[in-house]
């Protein structure tokens, strides 16, 4: 049988085998700053490769644009004067592209009207803080009216508001406590007027709308039981209980002697009318804070007070006693005042 003879395999020499793998040379192009990308290298043989890129074009390889780096310069004086269509200079569409890129002028107004909005608020802030400050120094908050109001037993603190002395021909001789009249320029009479009074208002136990008011026992202002408490002035401003209490007796010693002994003496002032007004509606102003905590425990009436005694001129006005050991001995005649003439001490807790 003939034998068969098998075809040779094709031996490779290191030459070809060089030859055919530089014919494969996976390259990536370079990437620019700019944006621009190098060509990656083509797959083609490496004769192909090495040929003019005008010629690669007819190779349908894709043409990429070749570029060199660019790095940004400042801006130039000749580019500030290049203008846009719409006459627009290039350093100013530079500029607000930067301003665009940071959130724009919608951030910078929100930012400012943030501004503006704290200033005002600190201002107004300060100016409350300072009102709030100046009232609380010159009045106190007034307490709530309770259930059953008027009804209860209130400390009113007031302050010596007048004095009139025209019933007498000697001013010496009527005084109201506490001797010191308030003055709004004069710090040192604020506590020094003050007079405290403490009331009591009950239900008349007839009706739930009728009030009697009694005093309690003060050496240094008039006495009075179940006093009869009336509304006037319903539905104004000037709405209170009022009551008014005549006939009273009030009792001075003169700041003089009234004789040539020197002795001691008293005077009566036999008809004078004590009265006050519980105001419901208008708010009070004295005393501040600190002289409400030391006023007493008493609850305090949460309004303004007013309160008078008074007495007109005329015979017997005033009554005046030489004094020996307390007790009156003989009469010490003092001339009546001007006709219509009238004295008066007046305590308010308001207007301060």
């Amino acid at each position: 049988m003939a034998s068969v003879q098998r075809p040779k395999r094709p031996q490779l020499s290191a030459r070809r085998y060089s030859s055919a793998s530089s014919k494969f040379d996976p390259r990536l192009g370079a990437i620019d700053e700019d944006g621009g990308m190098q060509p990656d290298t083509p797959t083609s043989s490496y004769q192909n490769f090495r040929r003019p890129l005008s010629r690669l074009r007819n190779l349908s390889i894709p043409h990429y644009h070749i570029s060199r780096p660019f790095s940004p310069s400042p801006l130039s004086s000749d580019w500030s004067s290049i203008t846009g269509p719409g006459g627009e200079k290039f350093g100013d569409i530079r500029g607000r592209q930067q301003v665009n890129s940071r959130g724009g002028w919608k951030r910078i107004f929100f930012l400012v009207g943030i501004s503006i909005l704290l200033i005002a608020g600190l201002i107004v802030g300060l100016v409350l803080g300072l009102r709030s400050r100046n009232h609380g120094k010159h009045s106190s908050s007034a307490p709530a009216e309770t259930q059953d109001f008027p009804a209860g037993t209130y400390s009113i603190t007031t302050f010596l508001a007048a004095v009139k002395t025209s019933c007498t021909s000697n001013p010496a001789t009527w005084r109201c406590y506490p001797y010191t009249v308030y003055a709004t320029n004069d710090s040192s009479t604020y506590n020094s007027s003050a007079a405290t009074l403490t009331w009591t208002i009950a239900p008349d136990g007839h009706s739930d709308s009728k009030f009697l008011i009694s005093s309690s026992e003060n050496p240094f202002a008039p006495t009075f039981v179940n006093a009869s408490l009336t509304t006037v002035d319903v539905g104004s401003n000037t709405q209170a209980y009022y009551f008014s209490v005549p006939g009273m007796q009030k009792l001075v010693i003169p700041t003089v002697a009234l004789t040539s002994d020197g002795s001691t003496d008293q005077c009566y002032y036999n008809e004078t009318v004590f009265e006050a007004w519980l105001y419901t509606k208008i708010p009070k102003s004295y005393p501040d804070m600190e002289m409400s905590r030391a006023g007493g425990t008493d609850q305090q009436w949460p309004h303004a007070v007013k309160i008078q005694e008074t007495i007109s001129s005329g015979t017997g006005v005033p009554d005046c006693y030489k004094s020996v050991n307390g007790m009156d001995e003989s009469r010490v005649d003092i001339a009546t005042g001007s006709a219509n003439g009238q004295c008066g001490c007046t305590y308010q807790n308001y207007g301060a």
